[in-house]
């Protein structure tokens, strides 16, 4: 995981959490889907295994957790966008102070280089 090496970006924290999320939803969803066909079964009044009755009593709490998980993405997916835009926006503040040092440091300079090539000559 990017997390456990170190230096992350607040970017690359953010999309591999959604990325997480995003790995969990896909498995309850696979989950719901399965707990979507032993109720089927159970409706056309075939019999189901214990395990399989287990499961089915389950079905909304998973279907809960689906909504939660579906929520929560979405949200991350917005804060994903917010420090994207907050990086770049960073990014751009440290380029200009970095510009406007180097300028302060040449503006700086310029009377010392004048004075000592007045000296030289």
């Amino acid at each position: 995981s990017i997390m456990s090496q170190g230096m992350a970006s607040p970017s690359e924290i953010v999309a591999e959490y959604a990325s997480n999320l995003e790995k969990k939803q896909r498995n309850l969803l696979k989950r719901k889907t399965k707990l979507d066909g032993y109720r089927t079964l159970l409706r056309k009044g075939q019999a189901l295994t214990p395990d399989q009755e287990k499961a089915v009593a389950e079905y909304d709490s998973v279907n809960q957790s689906v909504i939660n998980l579906k929520e929560t993405t979405d949200l991350i997916n917005e804060i994903q966008i917010k420090v994207d835009h907050f990086v770049k926006k960073s990014e751009g503040s440290v380029s200009d102070m970095r510009e406007d040092y180097a300028i302060g440091i040449l503006q700086s300079l310029c009377p010392i280089l004048n004075l000592l090539s007045k000296i030289q000559s």
